[in-house]
């Protein structure tokens, strides 16, 4: 039952057949804001917002997201970050709540595809890149950042993706593990 649904947090039920999308009931995007998650209440967060569909990456622990965030967002300093494996723009969209601009790279379409929707508020501060970190860092010689995030997946670097963020310039580097 829907209602049923509705009370524990639902807010909606998606399908896939073949490569289309569609709702079963409900939404199929889930929007989060910082201000829910935890240590993310401060004012400066107040516009940061994450639409993202089924198939897209999202730090999955509610408990630890915003904690996570800030912990990011605070050791990225400088008006320059880029955020390889950027997902939706879990951290790059919290940077630029800072005042950064932030080139986010990602490379699975469905996290691209709302990277590029989450993107569009903050105009110039956030600029989507929807290709592969590997692609990204062979193609631009050295890239030069204040700071470079870097949240890969569970599998870590490949090694054309290590080989590029040896050749990076940058002062800071953020690496966010999940192992």
């Amino acid at each position: 039952d829907p209602e049923d649904l509705a009370t524990i947090g639902v807010t909606g039920v998606p399908a896939t057949t073949g490569r289309d999308l569609r709702s079963v009931w409900g939404e199929i995007c889930v929007v989060d804001r910082a201000a829910e998650l935890d240590g993310l209440d401060s004012p400066l967060w107040a516009d940061v917002r994450w639409r993202r569909g089924p198939a897209s990456f999202f730090q999955s622990n509610r408990f630890l997201a915003g904690r996570l965030v800030r912990a990011v967002a605070d050791a990225a300093r400088g008006a320059r970050v880029v955020d390889l494996y950027a997902g939706v723009g879990f951290f790059a969209l919290a940077v630029a709540a800072t005042g950064a601009e932030v080139t986010a790279v990602e490379g699975d379409a469905a996290s691209g595809s709302d990277l590029v929707e989450n993107a569009a508020p903050w105009g110039s501060r956030v600029r989507a890149v929807c290709d592969t970190v590997e692609s990204v860092l062979a193609g631009s010689g050295t890239l030069r950042a204040d700071s470079v995030i870097i949240d890969p997946p569970r599998a870590g670097l490949s090694p054309e993706a290590l080989d590029g963020v040896g050749r990076l310039v940058a002062g800071r580097l953020i690496y966010v593990s999940c192992d």
